[in-house]
């Protein structure tokens, strides 16, 4: 192995390899520009050389783990240990970096119920924690933070009893150490509101008041908005949860995450990609770097 795979600044600049825009180039181009810079860059190129991308993907994300656990190796073990090992993809919906007020929800699932993971590696500090789980309270039923073992003992003091705790390990592994109780009782009709699109929230309105608004498109908004305040904030997260739940639950999907080495199923639900794409990013997988 080369000296260059421990150096730590360098398996920093190649942890950025793990990026929507490197996987979008793969889907356009069958190759990475950024790959092939990084690795110019850091003097690798003859080592790597013969690698195809998949395997490079997969050689770096090895070498993440064990020296440098940055957000996306819990994300993609989250996505592999909980969702995947665990659900059928055609059947329950993942979401990473998903909006929720101003805060950014590291991994989100739907199903059955919605349940939300706040990501802080051993990198990370509490300052944005507090504001971060009161926000998800508005919106998620099930609320999980995830962190390095090292910050157990701190992580007490910083959560309510009702927040579920998982802690990444050094040995590599994800370990539950409280389950999450119910927050359903604390959701926001309006909060929930904001997370869904303008053709799923008029999809809630027309089943519970029987027509779509008639109103400007200037007004559409905080009309929805108004009605949508008006249901039972209980039914409300079920009819979230059931829409969630079918944004990317489709067959397609399935079979796209399936086809994706382990190092890179957390990637592919951070945007939405074309059929095209798809197969265009399948097939790069298998072609060498150069």
């Amino acid at each position: 192995m080369s000296y260059f795979m421990f150096a730590l600044p360098i398996i920093k600049k190649l942890s950025t390899i793990y990026s929507s825009s490197v996987l979008r180039e793969l889907g356009r181009n069958e190759y990475s520009s950024k790959i092939r810079s990084l690795l110019t860059e850091t003097k690798l190129v003859d080592y790597f050389s013969y690698f195809s991308i998949s395997a490079f993907f997969e050689e770096i994300y090895h070498e993440l783990i064990n020296t440098y656990k940055n957000e996306y190796i819990y994300k993609n073990t989250l996505i592999n240990k909980i969702y995947l090992d665990n659900h059928s993809v055609k059947s329950a919906s993942m979401f990473t970096e998903f909006s929720v007020g101003s805060s950014i929800a590291d991994v989100v699932f739907f199903n059955g119920t919605s349940t939300v993971y706040e990501i802080k590696t051993e990198y990370d500090s509490f300052l944005r924690l507090s504001n971060q789980l009161i926000e998800y309270k508005k919106v998620f039923d099930r609320i999980n933070v995830v962190i390095h073992e090292k910050h157990l003992k701190n992580l007490y003091s910083q959560i309510s009893d009702d927040i579920g705790i998982f802690v990444f390990n050094d040995s590599n592994e994800l370990l539950q150490i409280k389950q999450a109780g119910s927050n359903i009782d604390n959701v926001e009709n309006l909060e929930i509101f904001k997370c869904m699109r303008k053709d799923e929230y008029l999809k809630v309105i027309k089943k519970y008041f029987g027509y779509i608004p008639d109103v400007p498109n200037t007004l559409i908004y905080k009309t929805a908005g108004d009605l949508i305040n008006q249901l039972d904030k209980k039914e409300l997260h079920t009819e979230f949860v059931q829409i969630l739940g079918n944004r990317n639950s489709s067959d397609r999907f399935a079979n796209f995450i399936n086809a994706l080495p382990y190092s890179l199923k957390a990637l592919a639900t951070t945007t939405s990609y074309r059929n095209l794409e798809q197969k265009k990013i399948i097939l790069s997988l298998t072609k060498p770097i150069y």
